[in-house]
């Protein structure tokens, strides 16, 4: 099934593709073809002003990585934040370690291995036997959000449909499966170390 809903997902992107080139979508250098319209909006959304799409097709996308940095930490608005995610808590079942993970960095720890008696690992993250298993609860979350935890939320597009959104519009521009991991940390926080 799994198989089936990603040929599903590229022929759909192709079928959009071709319909917006037949109705004056453009192509980029290297041969890929781009379109215009929602996909590429968000694109340049996604991009703000550090360069155009033109310039990323051509220098970035499948050559080198980018990092965006902001400076706003309210770019994204309410795309997925805390509150959704607690509302989501209520009406979907997730369990921590599947959809869900927590994780907290202390830099003082980071360096010091002690796998074996359920110390931190290199990096300074909680261990494996810190990590809170079983259903996550609002009420849950909203405790590890308040220690200082950070939420590590898989396939954030299964869990908002403005995510999803997002998500259908830029596999139709990219001609590629998009899909999206959310961390959440609370401010002053940090929940994986630098890598």
């Amino acid at each position: 099934p799994e198989e089936m809903a990603k040929d599903a997902s590229k022929k759909r992107a192709r079928e959009e593709h071709k319909s917006m080139e037949s109705k004056g979508g453009g192509t980029e250098s290297g041969g890929a073809k781009k379109g215009t319209g929602a996909g590429r909006y968000s694109m340049q959304w996604l991009l703000g002003d550090s360069m155009s799409t033109k310039q990323f097709y051509e220098a970035h996308w499948e050559k080198k990585p980018l990092v965006v940095k902001r400076g706003n930490k309210d770019y994204y608005g309410k795309l997925f934040d805390r509150e959704l995610l607690l509302g989501v808590l209520k009406t979907q079942e997730i369990d921590f370690g599947a959809g869900l993970t927590i994780a907290k960095h202390d830099s003082k720890l980071a360096g010091k291995s002690n796998h074996s008696s359920g110390g931190t690992d290199w990096h300074g993250e909680l261990p494996a036997s810190s990590h809170p298993t079983g259903r996550a609860t609002a009420e849950r979350l909203k405790h590890l959000f308040a220690t200082g935890h950070t939420a590590q939320v898989f396939a954030t597009q299964k869990k908002s449909m403005a995510v999803k959104n997002l998500c259908v519009v830029l596999e139709a521009e990219l001609l590629s499966l998009v899909g999206a991991t959310s961390y959440l940390t609370p401010p002053n926080s940090q929940g994986i170390a630098p890598h």
